[in-house]
């Protein structure tokens, strides 16, 4: 009993005056979350994310417009039988638009992981991102749709 009174009450950051220890207490970030930086910050990864995103497209215009003034060549291909003309203007339209959403998926799976992972550790632990159902469903969509499309490339 002696032991408990004599204790000395916690106090974060402060330092005992007699044996000269300083005590840390974890710094709680879950404090200075609020809906409104929350936002703010989520604004700004999007218009960071979108620039990328629109920069890799930038230099891709040509393709786009070889595709809408495409023209037959009127010879075919002895392999696969298709007309000259898909291979120099309809192929490199279709490998664009896998690009682009390839990496549209890949971005927003990275995202959304990073997100369920705040959400949790805000909760209270950071133990693993598949705890909560929505997440599992949400990333496993992810999943099957960057899968479909790796089917139509390659088919």
């Amino acid at each position: 009993m002696q032991a408990v009174k004599a204790a000395k009450p916690f106090r974060p950051f402060a330092q005992d005056e007699d044996d000269n220890v300083v005590t840390i207490n974890q710094f709680n970030w879950r404090e200075h979350i609020t809906p409104g930086r929350l936002t703010a910050v989520f604004t700004a990864i999007a218009l960071v994310m979108g620039f990328l995103y629109s920069s890799t497209v930038s230099g891709e215009w040509i393709n786009v417009l070889k595709y809408l003034n495409k023209t037959a060549f009127g010879t075919a291909d002895p392999i696969f039988n298709k007309d000259i003309g898909f291979f120099v203007f309809d192929l490199p339209f279709y490998q664009l638009i896998y690009r682009l959403l390839a990496l549209a998926i890949i971005m927003n799976a990275f995202f959304v992981a990073i997100v369920y992972l705040v959400t949790d550790s805000a909760r209270g632990g950071l133990t693993k991102i598949f705890r909560f159902e929505a997440a599992r469903y949400h990333l496993s969509a992810l999943a099957a749709l960057f899968f479909l499309l790796k089917s139509w490339a390659i088919a």
